[in-house]
């Protein structure tokens, strides 16, 4: 069991730049591949100001998912496919289709968000105005 914890001193909340509090923690399933399974243990954080809870995920995991980013992002790119006869271990080719097909559906709000971080990011070092046309 591998404990998860980030370098960072301070969490904001993400839905209310709250200040987030340690809680407790919880233990997730990540599966790496070749059908590889561990368990981590993720500090759970909890608002200080709206009281929603908030996990800490490693860069590894993706939210509410079992499979690392890794795999995910193997089949999203088409490197992994159901038919290679070393997708063995890998998801099913339902879970695949799943994948692929909230990816598609959620294309344009990803790119927003992408956008939204970089203006945030760009305002924080003061280089003004950010005006991004989608």
């Amino acid at each position: 069991m591998f404990f998860v914890e980030s370098s960072e001193n301070s969490h904001l909340c993400p839905v209310c730049q709250g200040i987030l509090r340690y809680r407790d923690s919880r233990p997730r399933i990540r599966k790496k591949e070749g059908g590889v399974k561990e368990r981590l243990m993720i500090r759970r954080f909890r608002c200080q100001n709206c009281h929603s809870y908030h996990n800490e995920l490693p860069d590894c995991l993706v939210p509410y998912k079992h499979y690392e980013a890794e795999v995910i992002a193997g089949v999203l790119d088409e490197v992994i496919l159901p038919g290679d006869l070393d997708s063995e271990d890998y998801p099913s080719f339902s879970t695949m289709l799943r994948w692929l097909q909230w990816f598609r559906e959620n294309l344009q709000r990803i790119e927003v968000f992408i956008v939204k971080y970089k203006c945030r990011k760009l305002q924080t070092k003061n280089v003004g105005r950010c005006n991004y046309i989608l």
